[in-house]
């Protein structure tokens, strides 16, 4: 996938944002019917920079995984989300998620913009991975 699509080149970035901003309407219709499906708490896109940001502030994969304290599987559904991008040359940067905080963050660079090398990668007690800024 990374041979089509890379998240450095300006009008790839602008059309993941494009479909990150149609996946967010979507949501704002879904939820009507199934209200216990993914809720977006903000989308934005910072054309200048190429920053794509979005959260959730409600994942039915966390809210099952807590109600039956299989929390330790959300590793193997979450950090997929780093792989993804890591595939379109992209940089994933995501502080919290649904389980560790109130909303799963994401911010989305290409994985040379100077914001991407700014920020690592460590592995939580729960396995789950999470950005920390480099000091």
């Amino acid at each position: 996938m990374g041979k089509v699509f890379d998240l450095n080149r300006k009008a790839d970035n602008k059309l993941a944002a494009g479909i990150f901003q149609k996946a967010n309407d979507v949501r704002v219709e879904e939820i009507k019917t199934f209200p216990e499906s993914f809720r977006m708490g903000s989308c934005s896109y910072d054309k200048e920079r190429g920053i794509i940001r979005y959260s959730f502030t409600q994942c039915p994969n966390a809210e099952f995984a807590k109600r039956h304290h299989m929390e330790d599987v959300l590793p193997v559904l979450c950090n997929c989300d780093h792989l993804a991008m890591q595939a379109i040359h992209a940089a994933l940067i995501r502080e919290g998620t649904c389980v560790t905080s109130d909303c799963c963050d994401y911010c989305i660079v290409g994985d040379k913009n100077p914001i991407a090398a700014e920020y690592g990668l460590v592995k939580a007690g729960n396995g789950l991975l999470r950005s920390v800024r480099k000091d």
